[in-house]
């Protein structure tokens, strides 16, 4: 989404200062907060699968005055029993000012937050996010620190673990040279990530092109040299490596396979710093032949 001049307060539909730079916090007073409304666990919003449905969700909570007890996406959502559902429709302008609200009230590296817990796997992801703004208006740039509150503790532990799958995505991740000059990997995250690895892959690989696969997710990274961009696709069937690939991967595994000492061996370590999940799309894996 575009950034503008300015957005507006959730609660008192006043005008306030545009977004800042990652980091900083809003400077101006805050004015008094409005109670939210007791939670309403008998309810539960539905939108759809984008950002821009959820940011959407959040303002008409507060446009209605109701405080829902979960917000679900429309893909595999499912009702506690007994709850009954309103659908939200995605609404652009509404979402990017509850964007702009976030990062003039609570500074733009929670909306990195909001961001990183919306890729998230979990099935509460929407709800949590949505708890955690509740809660940060109401008590202001601080609540990051206040993870003694279950809402602020849920919500960091969904940030904090994306942002650790996207750290080991960035470490295990391996590109091979494929016929026609296109580099390509395929990877299985446990939260959608290529949207937050992309840019550092691109700055990584420069100039070559590549193509970064989640088949987990059904999400295809694309960087043509100059800029990147995503598509949703159901499998991809990519080119043979080339020759000179075949060969760099021979060598890799065999120094891989030798360079250990076998005495010094330790699977259960290995394990915990390299997940098993990320062995069969590992270089260093395959069977030599």
């Amino acid at each position: 989404m575009k950034r503008r001049p300015g957005g507006w307060d959730l609660q008192t539909g006043c005008r306030f200062a545009g977004p800042q730079r990652v980091g900083q916090q809003s400077a101006a007073p805050r004015r008094p907060s409005v109670p939210a409304p007791p939670r309403d666990l008998d309810l539960a919003y539905i939108y759809d699968d984008s950002l821009e449905g959820l940011l959407s969700a959040i303002f008409q909570a507060y446009a209605r005055h109701q405080n829902p007890g979960a917000l679900l996406p429309s893909t595999g959502a499912q009702l506690a029993l007994g709850q009954r559902a309103e659908e939200i429709p995605t609404d652009g302008r509404q979402a990017l000012r509850v964007r702009n609200g976030i990062v003039s009230q609570l500074g733009a590296v929670t909306f990195n937050d909001v961001e990183r817990v919306f890729l998230s796997d979990a099935a509460d992801r929407g709800t949590a996010a949505y708890r955690f703004l509740r809660r940060g208006f109401e008590v202001g740039g601080k609540v990051r620190n206040d993870l003694a509150h279950p809402d602020v503790a849920r919500f960091a532990q969904l940030s904090v673990s994306v942002a650790a799958e996207c750290e080991r995505v960035r470490q295990f991740t391996r590109f091979r040279q494929m016929e026609g000059g296109v580099f390509y990997a395929r990877i299985s995250p446990t939260a959608c990530v290529i949207p937050l690895v992309m840019g550092g892959f691109a700055a990584r690989m420069g100039p070559e092109p590549f193509l970064l696969y989640d088949d987990v997710h059904q999400l295809a990274g694309v960087w043509d040299g100059r800029r990147w961009g995503l598509r949703r696709t159901t499998g991809v069937k990519p080119p043979a490596p080339t020759a000179a690939e075949a060969q760099m991967a021979r060598l890799w595994r065999t120094f891989y396979q030798t360079i250990g000492v076998e005495q010094r061996a330790c699977e259960r370590l290995r394990r915990q710093l390299m997940p098993v999940r990320f062995w069969p799309h590992m270089t260093e894996f395959e069977t030599l032949d």
